[in-house]
């Protein structure tokens, strides 16, 4: 859905910037920059840059001109489900890093998070938290997938029961994964200044 919406939103621009804050494998953007080399009168130049400031190492030393930013593109940051991974008791917090994508003043910030309540400070609490998100993930699939699909079992094996590992094992600075639910980013986004753009009803139905 973030690449329809990016891609409608661009009509008519001549050059397109995306900062992709920690881009991983970066499979969410061939379709797009396919769709964009098909179009015409897309834009006539696409850039695409990452960004490492999530990076443990690198998060407290980011400044806003590394980015070099440029005044005659149309900028979108995109960020899928990577600030979960901020602890908030580090330099650099996750509204240290919504205040510094506020600063470039981008023309679309696109946030994926993992809408969750098992970042508690007692164990009990998060383990009873994570049981229940992960047990509702695992009854979709027993829902919609043969027990038997070698995809699934692997998917449960892989994803879900490592997710889960991470989320009990670990404490302290170990633990990476500290889910938010949506409501508190909501909180967040709009303390560090965003407005939330409309949806075109297309996209949605």
């Amino acid at each position: 859905m973030s690449n329809i919406f990016a891609n409608r939103s661009i009509s008519g621009q001549t050059t397109l910037r995306i900062i992709d804050f920690d881009i991983l494998f970066g499979f969410q953007w061939p379709c797009l920059m396919q769709a964009i080399s098909l179009r015409p009168g897309g834009p006539q130049s696409f850039g695409l840059q990452e960004s490492t400031c999530l990076n443990q190492k690198k998060r407290d030393t980011i400044q806003l001109e590394h980015l070099k930013i440029d005044g005659d593109e149309l900028i979108v940051i995109n960020s899928l489900y990577r600030l979960t991974d901020v602890p908030d008791e580090t330099v650099l917090s996750k509204d240290d890093v919504l205040k510094l994508i506020r600063s470039i003043n981008s023309d679309m910030f696109i946030q994926g998070i993992l809408n969750g309540t098992y970042n508690a400070p007692f164990f009990m609490t998060q383990f009873r938290e994570a049981l229940f998100h992960f047990s509702t993930l695992f009854d979709m699939f027993e829902a919609t997938t043969p027990l038997e699909d070698h995809e699934r079992m692997m998917f449960e094996h892989e994803v879900f029961a490592r997710d889960a590992r991470k989320v009990t094992v670990n404490e302290g600075t170990t633990r990476i994964e500290r889910p938010e639910t949506y409501k508190q980013w909501q909180v967040r986004n709009l303390g560090a200044g965003f407005r939330q753009l409309t949806l075109n009803p297309g996209i949605v139905k």
